[in-house]
């Protein structure tokens, strides 16, 4: 009776693992003629779904998964690939989340978005640093990345200078793996 129950316990958390939903975001149709002329430059970048919010009850489950898989990674280049990806779903959570009424939820998700995008960049330094071979799609990712979470805290009204001292950072960090070859 005891391995029925773990074996659907299971079962359940497989199935909400594989869960994927696509949603797709209309533009603001209420900006105005001044705010589109003011903008330089649009990132062209995706964020991720984040999937559940921490709002949901359920919400514990997707932590106790990201952090069992961040534990099994072993590959500094593939943790950063993954840190990346947790940056953008945080920041995609905080973007769903700024609307509601618990701000401070909003800043906490935030900043938990910039912290995984540091120990990204802080892997692939590591990595560089003991002569890992750092492929160049995956710096620039991180660049883009971080780029568009700059350009998302700026429409948020929100502090971007630890995002723009962190881009300078990884597109030295770019530069020196360019030169590498």
């Amino acid at each position: 009776m005891k391995s029925i129950r773990i074996a659907a316990l299971l079962i359940f958390l497989l199935i909400l693992s594989t869960v994927r939903i696509s949603v797709f975001a209309l533009p603001n149709l209420q900006e105005t003629q001044d705010a589109r002329e003011t903008k330089t430059s649009i990132i062209v970048y995706t964020l991720p779904f984040p999937g559940i919010l921490p709002t949901h009850p359920l919400y514990f489950l997707k932590t106790l998964r990201d952090t069992l898989i961040e534990k099994m990674i072993t590959n500094d280049v593939k943790k950063a690939e993954f840190y990346i990806l947790q940056a953008d779903k945080r920041l995609q959570m905080s973007i769903v989340l700024s609307g509601g009424e618990n701000n401070e939820l909003t800043e906490a998700i935030r900043s938990d978005a910039l912290m995984y995008r540091e120990k990204s960049f802080t892997m692939l330094s590591k990595a560089a640093a003991k002569n890992i071979a750092v492929p160049r799609y995956v710096l620039e990712k991180l660049l883009v990345s971080a780029k568009k979470h700059e350009e998302v805290l700026q429409d948020m009204v929100v502090d971007t200078t630890p995002v723009t001292n962190l881009i300078s950072n990884i597109e030295a960090l770019l530069k020196e793996e360019i030169d590498k070859k």
